[in-house]
């Protein structure tokens, strides 16, 4: 289960948010997925400016296919036109056209996974049912039988929503990224629709978490207007709404946890400080303020300053830690608050 999650500060930046947990085999929740990471080489980044990441949900598996698969096509495609021009060449692809790479792996990537089913259950793979026969030992099989095209076409559009070919239709994801010619944007593509888009409002929440994250970002979202939520976004304001967000995705997902990861980015830095992640203790502490916040243990005036310091001008873990225990309201209280205990009554507070 999973939250990913994107926000769009103004032109030049964004957060995006995801959490670490995922079930096992067995049943198991264990927090150690990655479900959001930077996908640019280094190398396009130092010599471009542009950063992007990509967060997936579904199937594990698939998504680390996804963006193991992204990356090293996007590293080929910028050595085969240094190789065609014989220098670096001045531009390179926007994220727009590094979004429609993206789609187009999640489409190869369906069509093998179903090739793989298809052919480990029947002996034949799509392709084969497509042209109704296919070839074995040297010699030739028609496909005919009724009940097995049934069972195919079914795989095929999923109109039965089996579970036995879900995990390859059950895949979603969020791609964000900043170049010089777009400024920053935010992706969303659908493998059980079908679809990419671009994202037309200022976030995108993804995964079974949306359902927490939705409630809480949709109110903020809406109380700008257009114009500010088109790009005018205080950055501070804007992280603490997500993270927000997916504190209550964590409190009522049962599958959302553990700390999260948390990526910046900003097009106005030098081109190898433009993308930042916090996945440490500063992502665990920068939960605790919010959880403060919004709890009533800590005024807004008092939380704007620590997760300013804490997500965009590098403090210390150890100041801002010291400085939280030192502002909120009845630190015995917050102490079990953050535990699990329930309070009886906001008087305690």
């Amino acid at each position: 289960m999973t939250s990913i999650n994107a926000l769009r500060f103004d032109n030049y930046s964004g957060i995006c948010i995801g959490d670490e947990s995922i079930s096992t085999i067995a049943s198991m929740r264990v927090n150690l997925g990655e479900k959001i990471s930077p996908v640019i080489p280094p190398v396009i980044v130092e010599n471009y400016g542009t950063v992007a990441m990509m967060g997936t949900t579904g199937t594990c598996s698939t998504g680390d296919t996804i963006k193991e698969t992204f990356e090293n096509r996007i590293l080929d495609l910028y050595k085969k036109e240094i190789d065609k021009q014989g220098k670096k060449p001045d531009k390179f692809i926007s994220v727009e056209e590094m979004m429609e790479m993206v789609f187009d792996i999640v489409v190869e990537v369906k069509l093998t996974q179903m090739n793989e089913k298809i052919k480990g259950t029947y002996g034949f793979d799509g392709f084969d049912f497509i042209a109704g026969k296919y070839s074995k030992n040297g010699k030739t099989f028609e496909i005919k039988d009724k009940d097995v095209t049934r069972e195919i076409i079914d795989y095929m559009t999923w109109k039965s929503k089996t579970d036995d070919v879900g995990y390859i239709y059950l895949n979603a994801g969020l791609f964000a990224g900043y170049d010089d010619q777009l400024g920053f944007q935010i992706y969303h593509f659908d493998q059980r629709e079908g679809y990419w888009h671009r994202v037309q409002n200022c976030y995108m929440a993804e995964g079974s978490g949306r359902h927490s994250v939705d409630p809480t970002l949709y109110g903020y979202a809406e109380k700008w207007l257009i114009e500010q939520r088109r790009g005018n976004i205080d950055p501070v304001e804007g992280s603490i709404a997500l993270i927000s967000g997916v504190n209550s995705a964590s409190d009522h997902e049962i599958g959302v946890g553990g700390y999260y990861n948390i990526i910046l980015m900003d097009g106005r830095k030098p081109h190898n400080q433009r993308l930042w992640e916090i996945n440490d203790d500063r992502s665990l502490l920068a939960n605790h303020i919010v959880r403060a916040l919004d709890n009533g243990f800590l005024p807004y005036q008092e939380a704007h300053p620590l997760i300013k310091g804490l997500l965009f001008e590098s403090a210390s873990f150890d100041d801002i830690y010291a400085a939280l225990w030192d502002k909120v309201r009845n630190p015995e209280t917050f102490s079990q608050f953050l535990r699990g205990y329930k309070l009886v009554s906001k008087k305690l507070i």
